[in-house]
């Protein structure tokens, strides 16, 4: 237990450490906006936008990422982010819909038509194509949670393959457990949330949750990499981790 512990602190600190890093590198490459009152962005802008201190209106297309700090954005009907919204101490404000948060990661989609949130941009440019800076960002994510899978491989060797001999003696069951607990998972939530001594109970139980689902991923590269391929330790677990990611990039595509 106490190396399952020390490895989930590694992984989370080294996630928080590459997301400040990236966050900071945007904020330094982007097109900056500060300390601006009543400022219209009438024309399109090609790259990230980052807005300080600032109360725009926004008329026109970002087709990278915008930051927001300390700033209060309205996008118009003609506005619209194809890139990831990323909001620090801001408010976002739409025909239907307003955001405020202390941080948080959000995206704007469609023609100011509401808000969802999601890991990454699947805007289209155009009929069949994506945009660039979604698919920048697909390659930037996985490639950032190799790194994190890698970690675990080195760290949980030896656990991953005793747990890689079960994967299919138990995988009906497993599955089954699997949907049973997502389905459960809201409603978990909302209990233990609506208590004082429920939030830290939750917080620790979501760790441990995010910590299975990237070992459960490692076993399944592994698996993939001797059963398809007869590739054994850390070559099996590269080729099924890159097969895992093209077929995320085929569906991504067609999507």
């Amino acid at each position: 237990m106490k190396k399952y512990l020390i490895s989930f602190v590694l992984i989370l600190f080294t996630v928080a450490t590459l997301y400040a890093v990236d966050l900071e590198s945007k904020k330094n490459n982007a097109n900056q906006i500060e300390n601006k009152k009543n400022f219209v962005i009438k024309e399109d802008i090609s790259k990230d936008v980052y807005v300080n201190n600032s109360e725009i209106k926004l008329e026109a297309s970002i087709s990278g990422d915008l930051v927001l700090e300390n700033s209060l954005v309205e996008i118009k009907s003609k506005g619209k982010i194809k890139g990831n919204i990323y909001i620090i101490n801001s408010k976002i404000i739409t025909s239907t819909t307003e955001i405020e948060a202390d941080y948080s990661v959000a995206r704007i989609s469609g023609d100011n038509k509401g808000v969802s949130v999601k890991e990454s941009t699947k805007e289209k440019t155009g009929v069949g194509k994506k945009s660039q800076p979604a698919f920048l960002g697909k390659i930037k994510f996985n490639f950032t949670l190799f790194l994190f899978l890698l970690l675990i491989y080195y760290l949980l060797k030896t656990q991953i393959f005793e747990q890689k001999d079960k994967f299919m003696e138990n995988f009906v069951k497993d599955i089954l457990i699997g949907l049973v607990f997502w389905i459960l998972f809201p409603f978990i939530t909302i209990l233990l949330i609506g208590s004082v001594i429920g939030i830290p109970v939750w917080l620790i139980f979501v760790m441990f949750l995010i910590f299975g689902l990237l070992m459960g991923l490692v076993i399944i590269s592994v698996w993939i990499g001797e059963k398809f391929y007869n590739k054994k330790n850390l070559l099996g677990f590269l080729i099924g981790y890159v097969t895992i990611i093209l077929i995320d990039y085929v569906l991504f595509s067609l999507d």
